[in-house]
């Protein structure tokens, strides 16, 4: 079973959207690295250095036995906005941006949808 999932921060409204196996050991993951501060992400990081780790919250969104990453995971970014980061952390995620730094084909339909 696999699970998408966000990782909220209620003082700024920011969200990430992940996928795992086992969310529960995957946001304690996130909150380690975030905790010794070397998190990949420099805005969740950012975010977490000042406001706290009592400021994340995680919710299981969907559950499914057969997600693709270009398919529920992604719909869910782009649902949510979570490429920019206004609303969200996944503003470096493979599934919206290509290397050059611009919107991948598949989400310049999705967005031009919206």
């Amino acid at each position: 079973m696999e699970y998408i999932y966000l990782l909220k921060n209620k003082e700024t409204n920011r969200v990430y959207v992940g996928r795992s196996c086992n969310p529960q050991h995957r946001f304690k993951q996130h909150m380690y690295a975030l905790n010794g501060r070397y998190h990949k992400n420099e805005l969740m990081q950012e975010d977490f250095d000042l406001y706290g780790k009592d400021s994340f919250q995680m919710e299981i969104i969907q559950e499914s036995s057969n997600f693709t990453r270009s398919g529920t995971e992604g719909e869910w970014i782009v649902k949510l906005k979570t490429y920019d980061k206004r609303f969200g952390y996944n503003y470096k995620d493979p599934y919206v941006w290509h290397r050059r730094g611009k919107p991948t084909r598949r989400v310049k339909k999705e967005l031009q949808e919206v």
